[in-house]
């Protein structure tokens, strides 16, 4: 309806993340060149929050689409609200290493070793998006990721994106270590009247 009325090329007000429709305003510029610096300085943890809407998964996926650096090696977990060796597991899986591992201890082992023969020629980054829903025993456990470095850079960096309810859980005392880990963090905010316009 809205297509031949308006005479649209492609159908407008989809529910899913279009990287070839971001609008980037600077907030979105800020948060692309964040991230993208971050990543390829291995500053280690990487934090960008926002609200339903705002278009934190499709600046995701316009940087893993727009990427040129083939070094990168990355994992992308969504919603990964589960435990740390889920956590574990499916970023192994992604990253096409396999892994008859069950135990926490043993993909732990494996992962470090994965992220330790890889840091030679290239880069890790493990995507978690939603990361409002990661428990705060999960999250506190992601210290065990950030710790891995060589000499002066980090062997893995991990990058967490939520909604603003992912600020509120730092705040807790329990992540109080974690927190002072986060060496980027970009918010992305609502799009503006002019903006809109």
């Amino acid at each position: 309806m809205y297509q031949d009325y308006f005479g649209l090329s492609d159908l407008p007000f989809r529910v899913t993340p279009e990287p070839q429709f971001l609008f980037s305003n600077p907030a979105h510029r800020n948060a692309y060149a964040a991230l993208r610096d971050g990543i390829n300085s291995r500053r280690g943890l990487i934090v960008i929050t926002g609200e339903i809407g705002t278009g934190k998964t499709t600046l995701l996926n316009t940087f893993l689409q727009s990427n040129l650096d083939p070094t990168l090696q990355s994992a992308v977990i969504l919603n990964p609200g589960f435990s740390f060796a889920e956590l574990l597991r499916c970023a192994l899986r992604d990253l096409g290493v396999l892994s008859s591992a069950d135990s926490e201890a043993e993909l732990l082992e494996r992962f470090n070793n994965y992220a330790a023969q890889t840091a030679r020629s290239s880069n890790l980054a493990v995507f978690l998006d939603e990361a409002q829903t990661i428990s705060l025993d999960v999250l506190n456990q992601l210290l065990r990721l950030s710790n891995l470095d060589s000499d002066d850079k980090k062997l893995v960096q991990v990058i967490l994106i939520g909604q603003p309810e992912l600020e509120q859980k730092f705040n807790h005392p329990e992540l109080a270590k974690l927190k002072r880990r986060v060496s980027v963090h970009q918010t992305l905010a609502p799009l503006t009247p002019d903006e809109v316009g």
